[in-house]
C-alpha cells in the first residue's frame, strides 16, 4: 500500500510540475523576450531644431512677408508670401533666440538642388539654387494680430545642439526645456505608458537609430524660441548633457519590460497568474514537508 502511494504522489508530482514549468515557459516568453517599441512624444521649448528630409511628404512650407536669400547678398524675394516644397535629402536648421527674428537655412545635398518656390496662388515661380536662407521678422507683432506661424516636422530631427566648447562665431541657440512621454508596444499588449522625463536647459536627444523619422510641428508666436511638439518611434533614446561627450555620456531612455509588466493590462492579469503560481508552491510545500500530502492524495483516491 504503501509503494502504491508513494508512486501515485511522485506521479501526481510529476505533473504537477510539469504544468506549472509549461505555465512558466509560456508566460516567461512574452514577458522576457517579446521586444517592445517606444513612442517618444516630445515637447520642447527650443531656440535651434534641425530637420534632415526623407521623402517629400510634409515638406510644404508657407511663409507670409519672408525675405529669402541665395548664396547672394541681396534678397531673392522681399516680403514673399507663398509656399516652398523641399526636396529630399534637404538639411534645415531652424533658428530664433528669445524674440528675434526666425532663421531658416537650406542645404541640399552635392549637385542638387532644395526645392521649389510656389508662389501664394500655388503657382510655380522657380527653382532654387543648393542654398537657402529665410529671414521671418516681427514675430511678436504678427501674433499681436492674430497671425502665428507653423511649420510641419517630417523627417529626422535633432533638436538643441551640443554645448561644450564654445567659439565666438557659434550659434548661441540652445534647448531650453522640454518633456519626453513615453508608450510602449510589443506583440502581445496594447500601448502603455513607459514614464516621463524632462529636457533641461543645454540639453540633446539622440535615438539609437539615426533614421528614426518625426512626426509633427513647430509653433512660432508671440513667446520667445520655438516650441516644437513631435513624436519618434525607436527602441531607445538617449539625453546628452551639456559638456564634453564621451562614450558613455548621456542616460538611456526607453519603455522596459517592467514597465510592461506592471502597467500594461495583460501582463497585470500575467501578474496575478504569478501570484496565484507562487501560492500554489508555497501551499504544495508546506503539505509536503508536513507529510499532508499523502493525505490529500488518498482523498482524491477515495
Amino acid at each position: 500500500m504503501k509503494r502504491v502511494l508513494r508512486t501515485t504522489w511522485l506521479s501526481r508530482k510529476t505533473w504537477l510540475i510539469s504544468i506549472v514549468v509549461l505555465v512558466c515557459s509560456a508566460i516567461s516568453y512574452p514577458l522576457l523576450f517579446d521586444p517592445i517599441v517606444t513612442t517618444f512624444n516630445i515637447t520642447a521649448n527650443t531656440e535651434r531644431i534641425e530637420i534632415q528630409t526623407v521623402d517629400e511628404n510634409g515638406s510644404h512650407l508657407n511663409f507670409y512677408d519672408a525675405d529669402i536669400y541665395d548664396t547672394g547678398t541681396n534678397p531673392i524675394f522681399k516680403k514673399f508670401t507663398g509656399s516652398l516644397k523641399l526636396n529630399k535629402g534637404v538639411a534645415v536648421t531652424i533658428e530664433r533666440t528669445a524674440y528675434g527674428p526666425a532663421i531658416l537655412q537650406f542645404n541640399a545635398p552635392k549637385n542638387q538642388i532644395i526645392g521649389s518656390i510656389f508662389d501664394e496662388n500655388s503657382q510655380f515661380v522657380r527653382h532654387t539654387s543648393h542654398f537657402l536662407q529665410i529671414f521671418i521678422s516681427n514675430i511678436k507683432s504678427r501674433a499681436e494680430n492674430g497671425q502665428t506661424i507653423i511649420l510641419p516636422v517630417d523627417g529626422v530631427v535633432n533638436i538643441g545642439r551640443s554645448v561644450d566648447f564654445e567659439t565666438p562665431d557659434e550659434s548661441t541657440a540652445v534647448l531650453r526645456s522640454g518633456e519626453i512621454n513615453m508608450t510602449g508596444k510589443s506583440t502581445f499588449t496594447d500601448t502603455f505608458e513607459a514614464g516621463t522625463n524632462q529636457l533641461y536647459l543645454g540639453d540633446q536627444i539622440t535615438f539609437d537609430d539615426k533614421n528614426n523619422k518625426a512626426f509633427g510641428f513647430i509653433t512660432i508666436n508671440e513667446q520667445p524660441c520655438m516650441q516644437a511638439a513631435y513624436r519618434v518611434i525607436a527602441k531607445q533614446a538617449t539625453i546628452l548633457k551639456p559638456g564634453p561627450k564621451t562614450q558613455n555620456s548621456g542616460v538611456d531612455i526607453q519603455a522596459t519590460k517592467f514597465d510592461r509588466l506592471s502597467k500594461a493590462s495583460p501582463f497585470q492579469i500575467i501578474s496575478l497568474i504569478f501570484g496565484a503560481l507562487g501560492f500554489l508552491t508555497s501551499l504544495f510545500t508546506f503539505l509536503k514537508d508536513n507529510n499532508l500530502i499523502k493525505g490529500v492524495i488518498l482523498s482524491w483516491q477515495k
